[in-house]
């Protein structure tokens, strides 16, 4: 029969300590319990061991690496409701929440660590923030991110459950991100954060390139160079006698306050023109 010990946090919170047979607890099925690797357990029970032992000691992150670890070899109400503990004492408090909602659904679990569960549930709950994220304008084929985890579609229309704190949202469509925010959710509190995309979406860029063009940039649009050195590439930024005409007057400029500025022992600056590049040597 499995012995459990509960032991009291600062905070009111029974921490149980589950002996050995916590880690031993299966499905029923006798092929599993043999399938078990004993050198595997025999670590679990030991790092289960060490995460009590951290949480006494209140180092809730080496306690919350030590429960996971045991997690990857069998996972137990008792597991999941210390995890639950060190977790809310970081702050994570949507990931505690889930885990004793799990321990309370379980029907294996004993029944104190139901109650006590029961118990510490409301606190975490009320601990959550809401984080509403709304997209601005039109980005197909983009999606949102959370944190650097992408959410489900049906995330950008709800309320998203948060840790209070920091948080970053972007919106990116493959590797290109198209807008980020920050935003911080207070404990318990909503907060709501708009992304505008910046870049435009492929469809529209390539007609708002190919509209500009056509017209000459007479739209008041940013001048493109598309490379082509011909006299009918359409626009002056491409024209050799354009460059030629910025580069002699930044030249002429350049001598001139020289000139003005220079004593008369000093030597001109000479160079030569070559549109679009002026090349000065001594």
């Amino acid at each position: 029969m499995m012995t459990i010990q509960r032991q009291r946090l600062s905070r009111g919170h029974a921490l149980f300590v589950a002996l050995a047979g916590v880690l031993v607890m299966t499905t029923g099925d006798p092929l599993v319990a043999q399938a078990q690797d004993d050198a595997a357990l025999a670590q679990a029970r030991q790092q289960f061991a060490e995460g009590v032992e951290a949480m006494e000691a209140r180092r809730f992150g080496q306690a919350v690496e030590r429960f996971r670890q045991v997690r990857q070899v069998r996972t137990s109400a008792a597991v999941d409701y210390n995890l639950a503990l060190a977790l809310g004492e970081l702050g994570q408090v949507v990931e505690a929440r889930d885990l004793l909602r799990g321990v309370i659904a379980d029907r294996q679990a004993p029944r104190d660590m139901v109650r006590m569960s029961r118990r510490a549930l409301p606190p975490l709950e009320r601990r959550v923030g809401r984080l509403t994220i709304r997209v601005e304008g039109d980005a197909p084929g983009a999606a949102l991110f959370l944190d650097e985890e992408e959410l489900d579609a049906s995330d950008a229309t709800a309320p998203v459950d948060v840790d209070p704190g920091a948080h970053t949202v972007a919106l990116r469509r493959g590797s290109t991100e198209l807008a980020r925010r920050s935003v911080d959710v207070g404990a318990g509190g909503d907060a709501e954060v708009t992304l505008v995309p910046t870049v435009a979406s492929p469809e529209v860029a390539a007609r708002t390139v190919t509209d500009g063009d056509a017209a000459g940039t007479s739209n008041g649009g940013p001048l493109v160079d598309d490379g082509d050195d011909g006299e009918g590439s359409g626009g002056v930024l491409s024209q050799w006698w354009f460059w030629t005409i910025v580069v002699v007057a930044v030249a002429g400029a350049t001598v001139a306050v020289f000139a003005l500025s220079s004593p008369g022992s000093e030597d001109p600056v000479h160079g030569n023109l070559d549109p679009p590049f002026l090349e000065v040597r001594p």
